[in-house]
């Protein structure tokens, strides 16, 4: 029951393919035994954020269990609407983003000098688990205790994959670009669209059409204004106290 209210269409049923829902057959016995799997908490890896000043952040954060929690339209909104307010609480710039049936990718920039990327992902995390947990407590609440672990202080419930996930600082506006075309082709890769521009709950389509479709994103230029003032002096132009001496 809890794979056809949650996830969707009951899993077995193999659909056509198309930007709204997933293709691939979800197998029922793999994913009771990841739920099990999840039952007790593991120790957690040490791992360091890099909040430095200018970086823009690649960060991926997967489903418990890496289950596909993500594959309905109504969880995908709660997501949306947790980035959203995040990155007005926390001044985060969203350059790029993909939603995944099981897992997310972001590429985010911080407006401020002094920020916090766990402080961010938490806020994002919390609300859609919240959710997630009202929603469960009322329509499947044997798979609300499911999706719970045990914890020195009683069972906790996880949406989301213990730990801080992937988190890498990019420093060049090459490698971000890079970062965005691996973001977009997610989908393609796994043969859910064709072109990055059908999956409708990524950033692609928008960057391609001008037109904002479920998340707006910031545009990247000037992301890093010392390589624009490197590529104007290379350029012949003067920077910022450099002379024109062909003036002179």
């Amino acid at each position: 029951m809890f794979v056809r209210v949650f996830f969707g269409r009951a899993a077995g049923n193999r659909r056509r393919a198309n930007a709204q829902g997933i293709q691939r057959r979800i197998p029922l016995s793999r994913t009771r035994s990841q739920l099990f799997m999840t039952q007790m908490d593991l120790p957690r890896k040490h791992f360091n954020r890099f909040n430095d000043p200018g970086h823009a952040h690649a960060l991926t954060f997967s489903c418990n269990g890496r289950l596909p929690l993500l594959s309905r339209d109504r969880t995908r909104v709660w997501l949306i609407n947790a980035l959203e307010a995040a990155r007005l609480k926390y001044r985060f710039a969203i350059l790029a983003y993909v939603i995944m049936p099981e897992h997310v990718h972001l590429l985010v920039y911080p407006r401020e000098e002094q920020y916090d990327v766990s402080a961010f992902l938490k806020a994002v995390k919390q609300a859609v688990a919240r959710k997630a947990k009202h929603f469960l407590a009322i329509e499947a609440p044997e798979w609300l205790q499911r999706l719970s672990v045990r914890t020195p202080e009683g069972k906790v419930f996880r949406f989301w994959q213990q730990g801080p996930g992937f988190d890498s600082n990019i420093t060049s506006m090459e490698t971000l670009r890079r970062q965005i075309e691996y973001i977009h082709y997610n989908p393609v890769r796994r043969g859910l669209v064709d072109v990055p521009g059908a999956w409708l709950w990524s950033s692609a389509g928008t960057m391609e059409s001008g037109r904002i479709r479920r998340l707006i994103v910031d545009p990247i230029d000037g992301i890093f204004p010392q390589e624009t003032a490197c590529a104007e002096t290379e350029s012949g132009r003067p920077s910022v106290g450099q002379k024109d001496t062909d003036k002179e």
